[in-house]
């Protein structure tokens, strides 16, 4: 009885903290993309990827420099990324700036893109 309270409540705190992390992810969407009504969970994640995916093609980054960005130095990419996740919310300008500058790429191809909106 007893692991199957602490699993139970091991659980809750789970989807409470995942609840906060979407809810914390809801803030970064523009309201044009979010509809009036409460996002379900799948919902918020897929418009996520749809606006981070708007935002690397308005910053030039194409599909092929994200996939081989993907594919080499995956350790260090997510060193970097663990490193991140560990730091506070808030980021200095040097950060930002730092972050801006190894994420930039060769200029986007003209192509015809989805419209990231709802």
């Amino acid at each position: 009885l007893t692991h199957k309270v602490f699993s139970s409540e091991r659980e809750k705190l789970r989807m409470r903290d995942l609840t906060k992390a979407l809810h914390h992810l809801r803030t970064y969407l523009p309201p044009s993309m979010a509809p009036a009504g409460q996002l379900t969970k799948i919902e918020t994640l897929r418009l996520a990827i749809r606006y981070i995916s708007y935002l690397s093609e308005e910053l030039g980054l194409c599909q092929e420099v994200l996939e081989q960005r993907r594919s080499s130095d995956f350790v260090e990419q997510a060193q970097t990324l663990s490193q991140f996740l560990d730091q506070p919310t808030a980021m200095n300008t040097e950060q930002l700036s730092s972050l801006h500058h190894s994420y930039q790429a060769k200029p986007k191809p003209k192509h015809h893109s989805e419209n990231y909106h709802l």
